[in-house]
């Protein structure tokens, strides 16, 4: 769920839905959040403004206000909803008893991160690929 003028292009969306509908599943936008989040599996949210957006922040903190994902929020998610946050989270974001809850998969996911990286660093020190092949010229 999200604004309007914040909506997921098309081309983007189809991919999204493509991919659910591939692995069983299936995904719908709605403006409205508690709509949105009706009977949903998992409840996922994101950073509204990134590192270096410090201009937009406050701008997005506004628009996205109607969007926090707050407990009464998430009891309109199916039962047994998760809820997870790519992390560093805000308060004006997610609650803390939503972000620290029972539901939450925020640091399940934060520890794939950490495997993930670990692997691909690996992978990486085992059979380095070629840096100049990346860039054409090496430049």
């Amino acid at each position: 769920s999200s604004p309007e003028e914040r909506k997921i292009p098309p081309d983007r969306w189809e991919i999204i839905e493509q991919l659910a509908y591939d692995h069983g599943g299936s995904a719908q936008h709605d403006p409205r959040p508690e709509r949105a989040v009706e009977g949903a599996t998992m409840v996922y949210t994101d950073v509204w403004a990134s590192m270096g957006e410090k201009r937009e922040a406050e701008e997005r903190r506004e628009l996205f206000k109607p969007y926090k994902v707050t407990s009464r929020l998430m009891e309109r998610a199916g039962k047994g909803a998760v809820f997870g946050h790519c992390l560093p989270a805000e308060s004006s974001e997610v609650d803390e008893d939503v972000l620290y809850g029972p539901q939450s998969i925020v640091f399940t996911i934060a520890g794939c991160r950490t495997s993930t990286t670990a692997a691909l660093i690996q992978l990486l020190l085992k059979d380095p690929p070629s840096w100049t092949s990346w860039h054409g010229n090496g430049t």
